[in-house]
């Protein structure tokens, strides 16, 4: 099993750390706000989510206006 990765999935039965390692994995922040919010579609799926929908909530995140 040399050099072989563990492959992170989020889905419905996944807790908040599979979504910190995933994110992680991909290099990117683990800001709470975007945690919480994949967290939520996750658990709100009947199924695995795709990296491309993930993904798509990292963008809306990364376009929306910052608060200061």
């Amino acid at each position: 099993m040399i050099g072989r990765r563990q492959v992170i999935e989020i889905g419905p039965m996944s807790g908040l750390s599979n979504v910190h390692c995933w994110l992680q994995d991909r290099g990117l922040e683990a800001r709470p706000e975007l945690v919480d919010s994949i967290f939520r579609r996750a658990k709100e799926s009947d199924q695995i989510l795709a990296d491309e929908e993930i993904l798509a909530i990292v963008h809306a995140f990364a376009d929306a206006p910052t608060a200061h």
